[in-house]
């Protein structure tokens, strides 16, 4: 099972540390291609998890990365928007999930664009 795997798996039952822990062993490991996705799925559970402060400058770094996506835009710009709304601030949460959206789209990543729709 890959690290990525051993992560979902955790992730899907709630782990949330444990599946921090092995994107830390991945992450690692990996080219800085694959890093930024790591990275990204990092911010996910830092916000899940109550770390917002952090999640928002991995999500902030992983918007000015090279190598970046519109998939992973569509997921940084997610976790900024759940962390403004978190903050009050819902007018900028409206309208980073928008630009999320419109980029999960672009990637035709129909999961992200659901989860940022619900």
């Amino acid at each position: 099972m890959s690290n990525l795997e051993k992560v979902e798996t955790e992730m899907s039952r709630g782990r949330f540390g444990r599946a921090l822990r092995h994107l830390a062993e991945a992450n690692v490991q990996q080219r800085s291609q694959r890093r930024l996705s790591y990275r990204v799925l990092t911010a996910r559970i830092l916000q899940l998890t109550g770390n917002n402060e952090k999640a928002e400058s991995l999500a902030r770094t992983g918007l000015r990365s090279t190598g970046r996506t519109r998939a992973t835009d569509a997921r940084c710009l997610n976790v900024l928007a759940v962390a403004a709304f978190e903050h009050g601030q819902f007018k900028r949460s409206l309208g980073f999930f928008q630009r999320a959206r419109s980029a999960a789209a672009d990637a035709h990543d129909v999961e992200q664009t659901c989860r940022i729709l619900l």
